[in-house]
């Protein structure tokens, strides 16, 4: 499902993106890859549930996690 496209002012640069995996058997062992496309050259490992962008330049931007 695609989100609709946001438009933000230019104070409005620190965003965060919160995310859920479902994994019934064991939900701790649950871990993540996301990337800020464009801005972070490899995807990024983590078992957070979130992740953060501050001082963004203007632009589109999307955020893809897996």
């Amino acid at each position: 499902m695609t989100e609709p496209e946001k438009n933000y002012k230019y104070n409005q640069n620190h965003l965060t993106f919160m995310y859920t995996g479902l994994w019934y058997t064991d939900p701790a062992d649950i871990g993540y890859q996301y990337r800020l496309y464009d801005i972070d050259p490899e995807w990024i490992t983590s078992r957070d549930q979130f992740a953060a962008y501050s001082n963004l330049a203007p632009g589109n931007y999307q955020f893809q996690v897996r």
